[in-house]
C-alpha cells in the first residue's frame, strides 16, 4: 500500500519538476538575451527566481506533501542557478563568478532559499490540509507572509544605505587602452582579468568603465589601441563610463606623455570597499548582475584599482582578502590619474 502511495506521489511530482524545470531553465535563459541585449540592469524588476521557487513549492505540496513541496523548491534553485553558472558562460555572458568555486557557492546560496521559499509556497496548502481552514484564509495567510517576505528582499536588493552617484551624458572621443600600459605599470599574466583593464583615454584622460554585461559584451568588440566615439553616461565623481553606444572612428587624441609626465602620488585614503550591490550608480539598479567587482568608494569619490597583483586580489575579493567585501578600510598606495590606485597594502579601520 504505502509503495503505491509514493509511486503515485512520485508520478504526480514528474510533471511539476518537468514543467517548474523547464520555466526555470527558460528564464535563466531569457535573463541571459535580456541582460546582453537589453540593458536588463535599468530596470527595478523583482527576481522572477523567487516566485518561481515560492510556486513550485505550492504546485509540488498540492499535490503530494509539504516536504516535498521543500525539497522541490530547493531542485528549482539548482536547476535554475547551475543553468545560469554553467550554460551561459558558453554563451558568452559575462558572470559575477569567476571561477567554478564560487559558481557553486551560488547554487547552495540558491538551493537553500529555494528550500525556504518552497516552504513559503507550500504553506497555506499544508495549514488548509491540517487546520481545516477555508480557502480565503489560507489566501490571507499567503498574502501576509508573501508580503513580508517581497518587503524583506526588497530591502537586500535595494537597501536605503546604498552610496548614490549621479550619471551625466556626454559623449568622448578616445582610444581604449590597457590601464596598466598607460600608466607603465608592469601587467600580470591573466588573461581572466584582462578585459577589465580596459579604460578610454581622452586626450590626457583616463575613464574607466562599469563592470556590467553590456558594457562588457560592447569592449569585447574593441581592440586595444581602437579609436572610438562612445556616447555614455560618465560618473565624474570616478570618471566612470556606461556605454550606450560605441562606433570605431578613424583617429583620436590621446597624449599619453602627458599622462605619464603626471608623477604618481603617494596616498592613504579612507572609504569603503564596496562592489555593484553597494552602489546606486545612476539609472543602474544596484544587484548582483553587474558584477562582484570592488572599488574603493568615500563621500564623494569613486576609486578603481589598477589590476597588478594587489589590487585583482581587492578587485575579485578573492581569499583572504574576501574579508575586505564592504568593509570600511584604509588604502596605502599610489594614486595616477586622479582617480585610479596602485595598492601597497589595504586595513581594516572597523
Amino acid at each position: 500500500m504505502t509503495d503505491n502511495m509514493n509511486k503515485k506521489s512520485v508520478a504526480r511530482l514528474l510533471p511539476v519538476f518537468l514543467v517548474m524545470g523547464s520555466v526555470g531553465i527558460a528564464t535563466s535563459l531569457t535573463d541571459y538575451f535580456l541582460i546582453n541585449f537589453y540593458a536588463y540592469e535599468h530596470y527595478d524588476i523583482f527576481p522572477s527566481a523567487f516566485l518561481l521557487f515560492a510556486a513550485i513549492g505550492f504546485w509540488a505540496t498540492k499535490v503530494s506533501s509539504l516536504s516535498n513541496g521543500v525539497l522541490a523548491g530547493g531542485l528549482m534553485g539548482i536547476v535554475m542557478t547551475g543553468t545560469r553558472g554553467f550554460l551561459m558562460p558558453l554563451l558568452g555572458m559575462p558572470l559575477p563568478e569567476v571561477d567554478a568555486g564560487k559558481t557553486l557557492f551560488f547554487i547552495i546560496i540558491a538551493a537553500i532559499f529555494g528550500l525556504f521559499l518552497g516552504l513559503v509556497g507550500g504553506l497555506p496548502i499544508w495549514v488548509k490540509r491540517t487546520m481545516r481552514w477555508r480557502w480565503h484564509h489560507a489566501t490571507l495567510l499567503t498574502l501576509l507572509v508573501y508580503g513580508a517576505l517581497a518587503m524583506g528582499l526588497r530591502s537586500i536588493y535595494d537597501p536605503p544605505s546604498k552610496v548614490v552617484f549621479p550619471m551625466e551624458e556626454t559623449t568622448l572621443n578616445g582610444k581604449v587602452m590597457d590601464a596598466l600600459k598607460v600608466f607603465e605599470i608592469e601587467a600580470p599574466d591573466d588573461s581572466d582579468l584582462a578585459q577589465y583593464r580596459k579604460v578610454l583615454v581622452v586626450g590626457d584622460q583616463v575613464y574607466g568603465f562599469i563592470e556590467n554585461p553590456i558594457n562588457i559584451r560592447i569592449l569585447r568588440t574593441v581592440a586595444n589601441d581602437d579609436a572610438v566615439r562612445i556616447k555614455a553616461h560618465v560618473i565624474k565623481q570616478g570618471r566612470l563610463i556606461h556605454i550606450i553606444s560605441l562606433t570605431p572612428i578613424d583617429r583620436a587624441e590621446v597624449r599619453l606623455d602627458s599622462i605619464r609626465n603626471q608623477s604618481p602620488r603617494a596616498v592613504d585614503i579612507t572609504g569603503t570597499n564596496l562592489c555593484s550591490c553597494g552602489l546606486k550608480l545612476g539609472a543602474l539598479k544596484s544587484n548582483c548582475s553587474l558584477g562582484h567587482r570592488h572599488r574603493l568608494v568615500t563621500s564623494d569619490k569613486l576609486y578603481s584599482y589598477l589590476l597588478d597583483e594587489k589590487g585583482r586580489a581587492l578587485f575579485t575579493s578573492e581569499g583572504s582578502q574576501h574579508n575586505y567585501h564592504f568593509a570600511n578600510v584604509r588604502v596605502s598606495g599610489k594614486l595616477y590619474g586622479d582617480f585610479f590606485l596602485k595598492v601597497n597594502s589595504m586595513v581594516r579601520v572597523d
